[in-house]
């Protein structure tokens, strides 16, 4: 996504949402047996060059976001002014992409399932194609640190936050998000809403089932160490960062002067940022707010052609691990 230039930064997190490298991406259609299957454990060295995003960035999406990008009053009224969490913003411009780009339909999102007492799950996106395939996609672009040098293993890799990790979101998508489709109430659902929106044709269609994770993986900063695995089943090519802590950030800052910008959500999902906003870390230190880490996009020294994302973190930040 990176080579392709839109001025709106609403149109370029959408693309980045759609077309952006994944972490892990999945599809029935893609399966012999039209299921999904769980992934290796953790021990499994494997990893994958071959996961791409669900939907190819073809002329016809090119055109279709410039033409966005030209004019994108529709998007931005979409998404609203409100302040939002991540994940729900990341989940507004899916849900935009699937409803205005010409080539699926949404039929419905954030779909609650419940069994005679409770909620037992809930659907992320069902939509249609101009094909008339129906199907169900789970989606979430997720930001993680690996607490240490054994990369290959998804079990360390962790959020900034340190509750979330890519081990737990890829087991929990794989065995319980993505099979709610394969359930009794799931397909009652299914039906249910076909039928309110008058989509009938589609209700003994096959569920295709998709899975698409985006974000970054942040690796440890490390002068011993220039290169580091990839975690096990992920994709090789997926979107890169660094993290530091706060005082390899300053020795770093006392070597070269660094020129960065802090990184606010939503801009998280964002690729491009303007360097007039950028400030120099030698006369502008970073201070962490209750020991909370802290994104950046940031040169160093002469390094003007391509900038890094990093995160910023306290001293003993990965102490418990």
């Amino acid at each position: 996504m990176e080579n392709m230039f839109l001025r709106t930064p609403e149109v370029r997190m959408l693309a980045n949402a759609i077309f952006g490298n994944v972490i892990f991406s999945a599809s029935s259609e893609n399966q012999k047996n039209k299921k999904l299957s769980s992934l290796p454990h953790s021990k499994d060295t494997t990893s994958s060059s071959s996961l791409s995003p669900i939907f190819e960035l073809n002329e016809y999406y090119k055109k279709w976001l410039l033409s966005l990008d030209d004019n994108p009053k529709q998007l931005l009224e979409w998404i609203g002014e409100e302040k939002q969490k991540l994940g729900i913003y990341h989940e507004k411009l899916w849900q935009f992409f699937l409803e205005k780009n010409g080539r699926t339909k949404l039929i419905s999102h954030n779909l609650k399932v419940k069994d005679v007492n409770n909620d037992i799950g809930e659907f992320d996106l069902i939509y249609t194609d101009h094909l008339e395939k129906l199907f169900h996609l789970e989606i979430a672009n997720k930001y993680y640190l690996a607490i240490n040098d054994n990369t290959e293993s998804r079990v360390n890799w962790v959020g900034p936050n340190k509750i979330d990790s890519l081990e737990k979101k890829i087991n929990h998508t794989l065995n319980n998000q993505i099979k709610l489709s394969e359930t009794s109430y799931g397909k009652e659902k299914i039906k249910d809403i076909l039928k309110q929106k008058n989509q009938l044709s589609l209700i003994n269609e096959p569920i295709i089932k998709q899975i698409q994770i985006g974000g970054r993986l942040f690796y440890p900063h490390s002068h011993k160490k220039t290169t580091f695995p990839t975690p096990n089943s992920i994709n090789n090519k997926h979107s890169k960062g660094c993290w530091f802590t706060l005082g390899e950030w300053e020795l770093i800052n006392n070597q070269s002067d660094i020129q960065y910008k802090i990184i606010k959500k939503p801009l998280w999902l964002d690729y491009f940022f303007c360097k007039k906003d950028f400030m120099s870390g030698k006369k502008n230190p970073i201070e962490l707010n209750y020991d909370q880490p802290k994104m950046v996009f940031y040169f160093i020294g002469s390094e003007r052609k391509k900038g890094n994302f990093g995160f910023i973190v306290p001293e003993n930040w990965n102490r418990f691990y």
